[in-house]
């Protein structure tokens, strides 16, 4: 369940944060928008983090053979690791991709 399951999760934690960083980024960005963006990637970026290192996946408990037998998990949570921090909000108007023209 696990193999399908952590990915789907850690795709759904990418698309949240992606999505407030539409959300949030705007010309007036200030510290408050700022922070709220980071909280919200450093929450999504934990489970990862535990998963890689650690070997502990949220809501599944520990399991340190997962990632002997699977190591395409460890490599999927790593590459989500390094795109959250790519979806920080940014100081300029973002536009969704279906309304880009």
């Amino acid at each position: 369940m696990i193999i399908w399951a952590f990915p789907a999760f850690s795709i759904f934690g990418l698309l949240v944060a992606y999505s407030m960083k539409v959300i949030l980024s705007s010309k007036n960005l200030g510290y408050t928008k700022f922070y709220l963006g980071l909280a919200i990637n450093i929450f999504f970026m934990m489970p990862l983090l535990e998963a890689f290192k650690f070997d502990k996946y949220l809501y599944f408990g520990s399991c340190p053979e997962l990632i002997e037998t699977y190591p395409s998990i460890g490599w999927f949570a790593f590459i989500c690791f390094l795109l959250h921090p790519l979806a920080l909000p940014v100081k300029r108007d973002l536009n969704w991709w279906w309304q880009r023209p």
